[in-house]
This record gives structure tokens, sequence and C-alpha cells, in this order.
């Protein structure tokens, strides 16, 4: 990929913030122009894309990478359980849940009930994999989902693939009682600098995709603006995370690996081991003990996740093509190599 860094002026409108300033080009990757808003810092792309989600790629090699790497298991209920009150009951609707691990992992974790939207494909497949409800088109054309119903409304990498972002927050929290989280995450414009790898840069701005980056400044101005008052922005150098109420918010500060923990160990046990997405649960389950010394739990977990997928180099060294190696091996697998290793050292003793 070549990304061109310029300093063209053009007037685009911020979805963001709504000025139409003279803003300089910052970057142009596969055809599209990202320009950097003067007031709000945020990133606008030309032209804007109209992405049809209803069609997205669901071969089999994108699910699987999807599930086994691709998809981040811990910050996704990491940033739920910073909001969910495991202590009572609620009402969860997730807004482009994607395959529906963010519902799995608060219906098998505790007493709230979920609900998802995703228009893509892969919804109905995590829906019947993993039991949980999933509407299978945008929330607006859901008449069947209760206003002033949810506790809780989470949606994750999602704003960033709306043209009126300000709508679409009105309309979340439309959803929401009146005490009410919204939790979103979105990727951090103030990532994009010349200084950062072109393939992580590409990976935030996905162009043709991504809308618009915001800023840390940007997005809470835009929630406020859509009638919350209580607004806290989180950060990870490439991602943003919101919560915000028109209550005082009641956030869990102490820790969510407990949600993360419970939710991984049961897609473990109920998954078909011979389904590959089971693969995906296992690995980042033997990597949460590997890393946390409980070596014993994570060699009885290796033997089952080695003897489902017994190694034969022969036939991967040849391999040319991306699909043919996920037919052979699952894509997690230099990272089930490298905690093999680590309990081989530090557990089983061998060198």
């Amino acid at each position: 990929m070549q990304l061109t860094w310029t300093d063209i002026a053009k007037d685009v409108p911020c979805p963001v913030c709504g000025g139409l300033s003279d803003k300089p080009i910052f970057v142009t990757a596969l055809d599209h122009r990202f320009y950097s808003c003067t007031r709000c810092a945020s990133l606008v792309c030309v032209p804007i894309c109209s992405a049809n989600y209803a069609h997205d790629d669901l071969s089999t090699v994108s699910l699987h990478h999807y599930v086994q790497v691709g998809s981040n298991f811990e910050f996704l209920i990491g940033n739920i359980a910073t909001a969910v009150d495991k202590n009572r009951r609620g009402n969860f609707l997730d807004v482009g849940c994607g395959f529906g691990f963010g519902l799995h992992a608060v219906s098998s974790t505790t007493s709230w009930s979920v609900l998802g939207i995703e228009p893509a494909p892969y919804g109905q497949v995590g829906a019947r994999l993993l039991n949980v409800p999933v509407r299978p088109t945008l929330l607006q054309d859901a008449p069947d989902v209760p206003e002033g119903h949810f506790d809780v409304v989470h949606s994750s990498e999602v704003l960033e693939h709306v043209q009126d972002p300000l709508s679409f927050l009105r309309t979340l929290g439309r959803y929401l009682t009146a005490d009410g989280t919204i939790v979103l995450t979105t990727p951090n414009a103030e990532f994009i600098q010349c200084g950062q790898s072109p393939n992580a840069l590409l990976s935030c701005l996905n162009p043709g995709e991504h809308v618009f980056l915001t800023s840390p400044g940007g997005l809470e101005s835009l929630i406020r603006s859509a009638g919350f008052d209580h607004v806290t922005i989180d950060s990870t150098p490439q991602n943003l995370i919101a919560f915000a109420s028109r209550a005082p918010l009641r956030l869990n500060r102490a820790g969510s690996s407990w949600m993360y923990e419970a939710a991984l160990k049961d897609l473990v046990r109920t998954l078909p081991i011979s389904d590959p997405i089971w693969t995906g649960p296992a690995y980042r389950l033997l990597g949460l003990l590997s890393i946390a010394g409980r070596f014993a739990e994570a060699d009885q977990l290796l033997g089952t996740i080695l003897a489902r997928w017994p190694l034969d180099m022969a036939s991967i060294e040849n391999t040319r093509e991306f699909s043919d190696f996920g037919a052979k091996v699952p894509f997690c697998w230099p990272g089930i190599g490298y905690h093999a290793g680590i309990i081989n050292m530090l557990f089983q003793r061998i060198y």
C-alpha cells in the first residue's frame, strides 16, 4: 500500500463537528483522500463510501480468520464488562454485533437479557452457533426492538461507517433507559501519523469503508450534542472508547477480566471441538492461562488443541495460498506454538 502525505487544502464538510473550513489533506490511501478538520481534528474521507453490509463477504476462510485471530475478544468484552453490572438484571443491546461474541459474553456470565443487530450475514452464523438473538437488519428497520428498554447499548467500530453520526447517536439514545449507558468504540484519528506502520495505518483508515475518523475531543463534543451530559473517553493508541449517559455514569473500573475468562471457558466447553470456530476462543484461553502462569490448566488445554490440530509440517511447508494454509492449520497456529514453548519451558521443563 502506498500512503501519500501532502498539505493540499479543500472545503469538505465534517460529519463530526459540522464545520466547513479549509481542511488540509492529510493522507491519500488506495484512491481515497483523508482531510483533516481544522476545527475538531477529525479525518474526513473523500470520496464518501456507501457500503452494503448485507452483502459482506462470508467465505469460510475469512470467517475462520476473523474468529481465530482477527477479532479482539479481550478489547470487546472488557469494554462491555465496564458498563454491565453483573450483580443485577438488565437488558443489553449490541448494534453492529458482528458474530455475536459480545452478546454471548453477557448472556453466559450474567442474568441480563441480550439482543443484537447485525445486517451482515455472519451475524446469523454467530446467532445459530452461539445461541444468541440477532436481528439481520439495521436498527431503524427493526420495529420490534423496544425503545427506552435497554440499560446498556453497545456499538463497537460502527460509528466511523455512518454518514450522519449525530443522528446515529440520537437513535441509539432512544433505546436507552433514562439512566442507561452507551458504550462506543471507534478508531482514533490521532493514531494517523506518518511514523506509524503502513499496515497499521491501513487497518485504522480502512479506505473505502470508513467515512471519518474522529479525535477524542471531536467524539466527546459529538456525544454531548446528541444529548448525553455525562461522557468519559478512554483511549488506546488506535482506538477511542466512549461511555455516555444522561445520568451520572456507573462504571466498573475495578477490572473486567472476570467476564472475558468466563466467556472463553463457556465457548470452549460448549462449541464443537471439530468446528474451526472453537479454535478461536480455545487459543485465547490458552494465552490467558499461559500468561497468568496457570500452566497446569494451560497444558491440559494445549493437549486438547493439539489433538484437534495435529501438526504435519510436510503438509504446509509448500503452501502458498492463504486459504490453503487456513484449511490445514488454524490461522492462530504461530501463537499456539509460542504458548506451547512457554509451557514446555516453564512447566514441563523441556528445553
